[in-house]
């Protein structure tokens, strides 16, 4: 009877010690993903160091199409853009690239009745950008929509191409009562990797890495005090709260004013005075197409 007590405790410990063992690997820790600019907050795990999501999140990204077999247990990731695919099989760390066989660190496996894959191997190998910020604990993937135009070295055709790219913001926006029918851009004079929206009483400030355009700073705008210097020069007279790292401009800047609800955009120039230059203003039929139009003298220079 001793011996039937004693085998009986030893295997509860060993099915106990196995649970914990399981336990242990898993992170419980709080963490983000952001999925395209779409901020997912808890529904990513960490398993052995490395970051699973569930599949369903990974078709958000629109060039991905996914597909899972119940029969097989097999899921498939494909780029719709260069019909990469991948083959994956729940708990095996073995996986297909097209035919080529690839091994994962951690396997697809089922987590409260859905189906995590682990996230950078997904998207490196299926040409998305995949970015881990420690700081806010926030796993990030996306694709580029326009094919690298962000770069080109036409200033009209690389504004245009950087106002479609994915927008990250790694913190949470402000929000206000404030209602506009006008939004309002502007690059540094020459420039197309950095830019600034005012909406209403809200400004953000983004510059473009990798594809995307990150969102690194944002301020809710206000009066001020007259005679007092602008946080932003030109753009920004005073702000009541903020958050990021603000920048550093001098004040020269192209602007583009989209009157949206009355289809008209402004375009022009300002100098570090704080003087307007409008160069010009047209009707704006089709508001899914380009906006940004060439304002003379201007040249790419970053």
């Amino acid at each position: 009877m001793k011996k039937i007590v004693l085998s009986c405790s030893l295997s509860l410990l060993l099915a106990f010690s196995f649970v914990s063992i399981a336990m242990a690997a898993a992170s419980t820790e709080s963490i983000t993903l952001n999925v395209n600019g779409l901020k997912i907050p808890n529904e990513t795990v960490i398993i052995n160091q490395t970051t699973m999501v569930p599949i369903r999140d990974v078709s958000l990204i629109p060039i991905f199409s996914v597909n899972w077999e119940n029969k097989s247990k097999k899921v498939s990731v494909t780029n719709k853009k260069t019909n990469e695919s991948l083959l994956l099989t729940m708990n095996n760390k073995v996986g297909y690239k097209g035919k080529t066989k690839v091994t994962l660190s951690v396997a697809p496996q089922n987590i409260n009745g859905s189906i995590y894959v682990p996230l950078r191997f997904i998207g490196e190998n299926l040409d998305a950008y995949v970015y881990w910020d420690s700081k806010t604990k926030t796993a990030v993937i996306y694709n580029s929509p326009v094919g690298g135009a962000d770069e080109s070295l036409n200033i009209v055709k690389g504004r245009n191409a950087v106002l479609l790219l994915t927008r990250i913001n790694l913190q949470d926006h402000f929000v206000t009562n404030s209602e506009s029918h006008i939004t309002e851009y502007f690059f540094p004079l020459n420039k197309t990797q950095q830019f600034f929206i005012v909406d209403g009483d809200i400004a953000k400030y983004y510059e473009v890495r990798n594809h995307a355009a990150w969102e690194v700073w944002e301020g809710v705008t206000s009066d001020g005090v007259k005679g007092d210097k602008d946080v932003i020069p030109n753009i920004v007279h005073a702000v009541s709260k903020e958050w990021g790292q603000r920048p550093s401009f001098n004040g020269e800047f192209a602007y583009f004013i989209d009157q949206w609800m009355a289809n008209i955009v402004n375009f022009g120039t300002i100098d570090e005075t704080g003087t307007r230059n409008e160069s010009g203003s047209f009707t704006r039929t089709d508001n899914s197409k380009p906006f940004i139009v060439a304002i003379e003298g201007e040249n790419r220079t970053n």
